[in-house]
């Protein structure tokens, strides 16, 4: 590829006469009294430095005795699709013009760079490098309900606690610190009496709500506490409900709320047995026996908060 250099040609490029049709032109041979199409120095000048522009994009020069220079310069300005980036110099610096790593491997973007388990309140402070996050929150279980009876007219048998609600979120960080509250588990009822709701867990503005503890709408009707319901979140998921302890003289279950992480307290002959998995319901206390005694529900499980971040 060259520009044009015989005695004729000038230094400067002419000034460029106004367009003449706005419609697309093309050439012919001639005939029948017209002239052939002569496209005149506009035109050659025009197509001459579009060339010439392609091979000083890609920084050649121009080369009289070399024909392939046009190709070249396309195949460097424009990658083959088949290509694996192989022929790339650079690679470092290629991808980090595309805002895919920070100048090391180590930077990779979308990386997880760190997981922080929380399990109880505190302000949560990024990592340096984080730029986004997944958080996955619980709120606590509600405690199961107790149970005191001399016979089978009254409350021999307390319900299960509903289990916390979970919300996950993956919001972009906008700042570094901020706010965790993890709800403690609602404690079991003592007696005949319900166990205490859960409190909420929560993240910022982002709240997940505790579980029911479990009731007693009756002197023979121990209902399961209802689980959490998350109204925040893109992912909300409703804690499982406490099992009915028992409905008139009938004992039924009274097992804890089960949550996102895990099943929830049994109940238990002489007191209810705590929540096990984060966020889930205590157990009843059942008395078999009638003996009269006062027995206290399992306490329900605590929340959860796990952060984890991205870059």
């Amino acid at each position: 590829m060259y520009f044009v250099d015989n005695g004729s040609a000038v230094p400067v490029m002419p000034q460029v006469k106004p367009v003449s049709s706005a419609t697309p032109q093309f050439f012919t041979e001639g005939g029948n009294g017209t002239p052939p199409t002569y496209p005149g120095p506009d035109w050659f000048n025009i197509f001459q430095l579009e060339l010439l522009n392609v091979l000083k994009e890609a920084q050649i020069n121009p080369d009289k005795a070399n024909h392939t220079q046009l190709v070249t310069a396309m195949k460097k300005l424009f990658l083959d699709a088949s290509s694996n980036g192989s022929d790339i110099p650079d690679k470092a610096a290629f991808l980090s013009n595309l805002g895919l790593v920070g100048g090391l491997a180590s930077d990779a973007v979308g990386r997880l760079i760190g997981v922080k388990i929380i399990t109880a309140s505190t302000s949560y402070i990024a990592t340096p490098g984080t730029k986004w996050l997944r958080v996955t929150i619980t709120g606590s279980g509600g405690g199961g309900g107790g149970c005191q009876a001399s016979s089978n007219n009254e409350t021999f048998f307390g319900a299960g606690g509903g289990a916390g609600g979970t919300v996950i979120i993956t919001p972009v960080l906008v700042n570094n610190i901020i706010p965790v509250t993890i709800g403690a588990g609602g404690a079991g009822g003592v007696g005949s009496k319900s166990g205490l709701n859960g409190g909420d867990s929560s993240f910022g503005s982002v709240i997940a709500p505790g579980g029911e503890g479990g009731g007693k709408s009756g002197v023979t009707n121990t209902n399961g506490g209802n689980g959490g319901v998350p109204s925040t979140g893109n992912i909300k998921i409703i804690g499982g409900c406490g099992s009915d302890g028992q409905s008139g003289n009938i004992g039924v279950s009274g097992e804890g709320g089960a949550s996102y992480w895990g099943g929830g307290g049994r109940a238990g002959a002489g007191g209810g047995l705590s929540g096990k998995a984060y966020g889930s319901g205590g157990g009843g206390a059942y008395d078999a026996g009638y003996s009269g005694t006062s027995m206290t529900g399992g306490k329900g499980a605590n929340g959860i908060c796990i952060i984890e971040e991205f870059a």
